[in-house]
């Protein structure tokens, strides 16, 4: 039985992509493997001999993926959403050192149904979430009608959420209420004053602007892009929108008690303290 993925296949050698291409094909089961998918035996798996002159293969054998070695019982998924991230665009364009196997089925995120599993913890038509934890980058991940993961790093969708809307917060909101989570835990409240959301426009910045100014939180968005994208940020409600420009040149010496507002940067979700600017 086949179904229908993107596959990337590449050599690498010494950190340079000799070798890449990235399509959208027919993928039999098989190249799940028992465990996952990442062998030099994989469907399509690249040649490693390690010169320019390396070429496709085209062999069909079973797969096993030692991102999941230790976990005797995957979940086999139907997959019914996977968002395009900044990194599966990296690793679908060949962007070293994101693809750290070949073949690979990209996608660091998915929403599915469990198709069947014998680990207890699911069941089957259960509706499901996965972010991370490897999937896309060390095996197989959502960007493809199948996928067989690890348990570990499974969680059932909440009552509430539809699947579409748990693919919509996805990889990037995710990050964004860690980025939150974080500030809470370094004793910031609304209160504390300003915050101040660097990325402000890009998928993580503007959850984030969202999810702080809901909770309360008095919110700057620093966006690169402040006269297509101001309005769209005042409605998730920051209070004021500034260019990042107005942050690129040093400021005067801040007199004694000056306030300095704490800073989410989204891009890497880094949290900078106030007193220092450092991470």
């Amino acid at each position: 039985m086949s179904f229908r993925g993107i596959l990337i296949e590449q050599e690498v050698v010494k950190g340079k992509v000799l070798n890449h291409r990235a399509e959208l094909r027919d993928l039999p089961e098989s190249i799940l493997g028992t465990e996952g998918a990442r062998s030099s035996n994989a469907v399509g798996s690249l040649s490693s001999s390690g010169n320019t002159g390396a070429a496709f293969s085209g062999s069909t054998g079973a797969a096993e993926n030692p991102g999941m070695a230790g976990n005797e019982r995957p979940v086999d998924i139907d997959v019914l959403y996977s968002g395009v991230n900044y990194k599966d665009g990296l690793a679908v364009g060949g962007k070293p050192g994101v693809a750290r196997t070949s073949p690979l089925i990209p996608g660091i995120d998915l929403v599915g149904r469990v198709r069947n599993t014998d680990n207890d913890r699911f069941a089957s038509g259960e509706l499901v979430v996965l972010t991370g934890g490897g999937i896309g980058e060390s095996f197989h991940g959502g960007l493809a009608e199948r996928a067989r993961v690890p348990a570990d790093y499974l969680m059932p969708v909440p009552d509430g959420l539809s699947a579409s809307q748990a693919a919509a917060i996805g990889t990037a909101g995710f990050t964004a209420m860690l980025s939150v989570l974080t500030l809470e835990r370094e004793g910031v409240a609304p209160e504390t004053g300003p915050v101040i959301v660097m990325g402000a426009a890009g998928g993580v910045g503007s959850i984030a602007v969202a999810v702080l100014a809901q909770l309360g939180y008095e919110v700057t968005a620093l966006s690169g892009r402040v006269e297509s994208q101001s309005e769209y940020l005042r409605s998730l409600g920051a209070t004021h929108v500034i260019d990042r420009q107005q942050m690129a040149e040093p400021g005067p010496p801040l007199g004694p008690g000056a306030s300095i507002p704490w800073a989410l940067k989204s891009s890497s979700m880094c949290l900078l303290r106030p007193a220092t600017g450092e991470p």
